[in-house]
């Protein structure tokens, strides 16, 4: 695991407590002009389907948490309702 704080390997003592792989690659970071992307697209769901799908979740989730639903079928529930919501957005 790496540390994500940008000014992380400016501190020397921080850096030479960590394994030779995460080091190295923090120092040359610090060194080179490197972007990091986390390769998540941003974008916003505006339909209301995409709101149904977190509402499906939020009331299903401690029900599944306390083991008094099963979680597949309220999952698939959502996961339709995205489905559709991202369909619609696209069209």
């Amino acid at each position: 695991m790496l540390p994500l704080r940008a000014d992380f390997a400016d501190d020397a003592s921080r850096l030479a407590k960590l394994q030779s792989l995460p080091s190295a690659f923090l120092a040359y970071m610090k060194d080179n002009k490197v972007k990091m992307d986390s390769g998540a697209a941003d974008v916003t769901l505006t339909d209301p389907a995409f709101e149904q799908s977190t509402k499906v979740i939020s009331e299903a989730i401690t029900q599944i948490a306390t083991g008094k639903q099963e979680p597949q079928k309220k999952l698939q529930e959502a996961e339709d309702y995205l489905k559709k919501a991202i369909e619609a957005q696209s069209k």
